[in-house]
C-alpha cells in the first residue's frame, strides 16, 4: 500500500510549482498557452482536473478559491457557466445531480 506523501514532499512540490510559475511568467507564458500545448499530450481527464476547471470558473466569477466558500446561489451561477462551457465545447449537458436523477440513472443502467 502506498503511503501518503510527507509534509516535506508537499512543501517541495509547492516550491517547485512556484518556481515554474515564476519562470513562465518571466517568459510571458500564460495559462491558455500551457493548456493549448497540453493538447498534444495524452493526459486523462480526471474528476480532480474537472474540479480545477470548476474552480477556474468559480474564481473568475466570485474571486473565491475554495468551493466550501460558495453560497447556494454562487454554486448555481458556477454550474450555469460551467455546463454552458462544457456544452458549447464538448457537447455535454449534464443536469445538476439530485437523489432522483442518481436513482433514475442507476435504475435505467440496469435495464
Amino acid at each position: 500500500m502506498e503511503t501518503k506523501r510527507s509534509s516535506q514532499v508537499n512543501k517541495s512540490m509547492h516550491v517547485l510549482f512556484g518556481q515554474v510559475s515564476n519562470e513562465l511568467l518571466a517568459q510571458g507564458i500564460d495559462q491558455r498557452t500551457i493548456l493549448m500545448d497540453l493538447a498534444g499530450y495524452d493526459c486523462p481527464t480526471t474528476p480532480q482536473f474537472i474540479k480545477e476547471v470548476w474552480r477556474s470558473v468559480m474564481y473568475t466569477m466570485y474571486r473565491k478559491e475554495s468551493t466550501t466558500d460558495l453560497t447556494n446561489a454562487e454554486v448555481k451561477g458556477c454550474y450555469e457557466v460551467f455546463i454552458k462551457f462544457m456544452g458549447e465545447n464538448y457537447g455535454l449537458s449534464n443536469d445538476w445531480p439530485s437523489v432522483e436523477s442518481l436513482y433514475a440513472n442507476d435504475w435505467y443502467g440496469k435495464l
